[in-house]
């Protein structure tokens, strides 16, 4: 389905923007389409190298502040987001929403979509409190730009929704919120998945990724078991449906390995968790991306349960070092993945750690 997109897409890009420049609306409608199927292909890199040629064009050719400028700011901040390049993501989704509350004093369907792109760099960068007010008034201004154009957003509101909704979950999680923040995430995205199943049917890429943000929160509640049955169900057909590598399928298998784990299933864990890392470091650059992190600290967890002390040293190196690369020393996430230190997280990259030091807090 998508490689087809992809070919006609391909053709029908190259033409407009060689006849009527990156910077026509129908070409820039078109560019974005093709940038978005590449993602799906499992390439955002070149997703990334389109989404920003379209907007130094529209910079250049129609200036900063027009809404296809700031529609390309957010598109390319919502795939720097993908690429776990969240501080840069930041700042090109920023550009987006402060070009858009000058344009637009009430709701917009584009300045909504720009403000939950911004909410979802802002939980990435362990801000949860910010990501859950910014989710929160996308979707407020969603339901103001449907009464006011008279029409309907459906799809734009489930976006907001499920993002809405994991972003309640991370705070409960990581930030030590209430429990009605995992209970209204449950609810949230089990209406997300519903309605997905009902528009697309259940093997589309947006329901099984429903499926999974279901299962992680229904797991976090206490049933491990429905979610263990849930993303085991959805992980051959995501291999069938969009490949057994893409980023997708990867971090589904990643959230089985944590599932895994809390049902007691170590050695099984370890299995699906090795080769979920290795596949990410088989490529280049990708220890420096978030969702490898995410794999390798709950094998860093699966080793410290299976007293595989080794091996844990090894992964906790690591991942520390892939935290600080990315989000710098100090972060939250330093907590957060590798564990609760004392004098160990005070100390330079790389030095040696112990073992008694260790203990993942995820809380679940």
């Amino acid at each position: 389905m998508f490689q087809e997109s992809q070919d006609l897409m391909l053709v029908v890009d190259g033409y407009l923007s060689k006849v009527l420049g990156l910077d026509d609306p129908t070409a820039a409608k078109v560019r974005l389409f093709l940038a978005e199927t590449y993602w799906w292909l499992g390439k955002p890199d070149e997703a990334k190298r389109l989404q920003q040629e379209l907007l130094d064009a529209c910079a250049k050719g129609l200036g900063e502040g027009h809404v296809d400028t700031l529609r390309a700011s957010e598109k390319l901040g919502a795939t720097y987001w993908q690429l776990g390049k969240y501080h840069e993501g930041r700042v090109f989704a920023d550009k987006a929403v402060t070009g858009y509350q000058e344009l637009y004093t009430s709701g917009h369907v584009e300045k909504s979509q720009a403000l939950t792109t911004l909410g979802r760099c802002f939980g990435k960068l362990a801000d949860f409190n910010r990501a859950v007010e910014l989710h929160k008034e996308a979707l407020r201004g969603l339901k103001v730009a449907e009464r006011e154009a008279k029409t309907q957003y459906g799809a734009q509101i489930k976006d907001v929704k499920e993002n809405l909704a994991m972003a309640r979950y991370d705070r409960y999680r990581y930030g030590h919120a209430e429990k009605e923040d995992l209970s209204e995430a449950e609810r949230l995205a089990d209406e997300v998945l519903t309605s997905h199943q009902e528009t697309h049917g259940k093997e589309h890429p947006k329901s099984l990724w429903a499926m999974c943000n279901l299962a992680r929160i229904k797991a976090s509640a206490g049933a491990v078991e429905d979610a263990e049955r849930m993303i085991e169900a959805g992980i051959p057909v995501a291999e069938r449906t969009i490949g057994v590598d893409h980023v997708g399928t990867l971090m589904g298998k990643t959230y089985f390995g944590q599932i895994l784990i809390l049902a007691g299933k170590l050695k099984k864990a370890e299995t699906v968790l090795s080769l979920v890392v290795e596949t990410y470091r088989a490529r280049d650059g990708q220890e420096m991306h978030g969702d490898y992190l995410v794999a390798a600290s709950f094998l860093l967890d699966c080793y410290r349960k299976l007293g595989r002390h080794q091996d844990k040293e090894i992964m906790e190196k690591s991942v520390l070092g892939g935290i600080r690369r990315i989000f710098g020393e100090g972060s939250p996430w330093e907590h957060f993945f590798v564990g609760q230190y004392t004098d160990v997280i005070s100390t330079v990259s790389g030095a040696e750690m112990s073992e008694e030091s260790l203990e993942v807090p995820f809380r679940d």
